[in-house]
């Protein structure tokens, strides 16, 4: 059997300050006090995720000119790679300017975001946004991602720092994956949208596959 809960991602994005609220609300509703201790402990962690990276923005605000290198080393010193799988930074056009990524690893060509919903609605909004999974244009994998609003010295919108949680990998998401319920139960998370989709699931080859009927 599984716990199921849905919402991640239910409208396009979800701003994190609005995500505890929807898991807990949804799940007073129809899950069991097992279930909603488990969302609101993910909500929890998504929460302190978010604001690492707002703490990262801070410490970066300030003037333009740091090249590729300095600002790579600058993520590189985050020490935020236990928390995410990578994280980089995205100009004002969507360009993905540089990442924490090894130079030898990192993309060939500019890789744009300029068309992605959460994107979007970071620049449009000015503030960090959740995305719902996608397809990463960096690894191919399916991932979370999350936004944050980078700063000029004036306080100006200069670009996003942008992070993402592998589904597949033991990260926050992830981990879940391998929790248990009881002797053979467990959890699974689904987006909630006309055609829901897997967030989270044992099995790695359900991530963002049609989620079962009922699921959500």
């Amino acid at each position: 059997t599984s716990d199921t809960f849905a919402g991640l991602g239910g409208v396009g994005w979800v701003e994190e300050h609005n995500l505890g609220r929807y898991y807990t609300e949804l799940l007073h509703q129809q899950q069991s006090p097992l279930t909603q201790t488990v969302a609101d402990d993910l909500d929890d962690r998504l929460a302190m995720h978010v604001a690492a990276l707002e703490r990262l923005a801070h410490r970066l605000r300030g003037p333009g000119g740091r090249d590729a290198a300095a600002l790579r080393q600058e993520l590189v010193d985050s020490g935020l790679r236990t928390m995410f799988d990578g994280i980089g930074i995205i100009g004002l056009d969507g360009l993905m300017r540089v990442t924490d990524r090894p130079a030898g690893n990192a993309p060939g060509a500019p890789v744009s975001l300029a068309d992605r919903d959460y994107f979007k609605q970071a620049v449009a909004s000015g503030r960090a946004v959740i995305s719902p999974p996608v397809v990463s244009r960096v690894t191919g994998q399916p991932v979370v991602v999350m936004v944050v609003p980078l700063r000029n010295e004036s306080g100006a919108l200069s670009g996003l720092i942008g992070a993402t949680l592998a589904l597949a990998r033991p990260n926050v998401l992830g981990r879940l994956a391998q929790a248990r319920v009881g002797e053979t139960g467990y959890y699974t998370v689904s987006t909630q949208e006309a055609g829901p989709r897997y967030v989270v699931h044992p099995d790695a080859a359900r991530l963002l596959q049609p989620a079962a009927s009922g699921a959500a």
